[in-house]
């Protein structure tokens, strides 16, 4: 138990000195008449937080980061989604992706249309987990929506808890 409990200190350590990102669009779960309705959707519970909410599957736990939260398993998975900082300039999630990128010797930042905003994206590989970066500056504050862990890229817990996430104007 401790040795997963250590794991997931660093991997908390990990994602708060990787940076901040963010920024998201709802999916209410009802697929459009040009999508096809997708199997086994994971369930759970909607954490509200002043500025967004997200989905917390079944068998996933949540707990408060300074701004945000992270949603993880004691298997590996995290999924961090955090507001921070305050009167920052357009070029600082640049700044910050390519900052991650250099250090974990990630791919090139690339500026992505993630949740309906433009967020500065990088992958890498830190305490040998894959992970994800993404980081947008609304308002002065940088939004940070990361994750990583076994399998995140075929995980389909993954891409419901992305889609799940609403910021709140």
């Amino acid at each position: 138990m401790k040795k997963y409990i250590i794991i997931l200190i660093g991997l908390c350590l990990l994602f708060c000195a990787a940076g901040c990102q963010g920024d998201a669009a709802s999916n209410t779960g009802s697929p459009s008449e040009n999508e096809a309705p997708q199997s086994a959707e994971p369930n759970g519970d909607m954490v509200d937080k002043e500025t967004f909410s997200v989905l917390v599957p079944k068998g996933w736990e949540v707990m408060d980061v300074d701004g945000g939260v992270q949603i993880y398993k004691m298997s590996g998975e995290v999924f961090e989604v955090h507001f921070r900082g305050s009167n920052m300039n357009d070029t600082e999630a640049q700044q910050q992706a390519e900052s991650t990128a250099k250090q974990y010797e990630g791919t090139q930042p690339e500026l992505v249309e993630l949740l309906g905003k433009q967020f500065w994206t990088t992958t890498f590989t830190a305490g040998g987990v894959k992970q994800v970066t993404n980081l947008c500056i609304e308002e002065g504050v940088m939004i940070s929506v990361k994750y990583g862990g076994p399998n995140y890229e075929t995980n389909p817990d993954f891409e419901a808890i992305l889609d799940s996430i609403t910021f709140k104007q």
